[in-house]
């Protein structure tokens, strides 16, 4: 039996496991954007330099976000 006739037969309330699959990772993504998002302005409100907007900062990657958190995070500690 193939997973569409199981998940036909078992009458799942969502959509198709691959459905499921990205949506559960679309959340966990944006949790962890979210996440950094906050800690990119906490840095920055910590440092006293210009906190960046939500909107600025909403149109980087994750990659870049990662990027600019861990340029903070270095400049932070080495201030000290």
């Amino acid at each position: 039996m193939n997973l569409n006739a199981i998940e036909k037969e078992k009458k799942m309330p969502y959509g198709t496991s691959v459905e499921r699959l990205a949506r559960e990772e679309g959340i966990e993504q944006g949790i962890e954007q979210g996440m950094v998002l906050g800690k990119i302005q906490l840095l920055a409100q910590l440092m006293g330099t210009v906190v960046p907007s939500l909107p600025e900062l909403q149109n980087k990657s994750l990659p870049e976000l990662d990027t600019l958190l861990k340029e903070l995070n270095r400049k932070f500690k080495s201030r000290n």
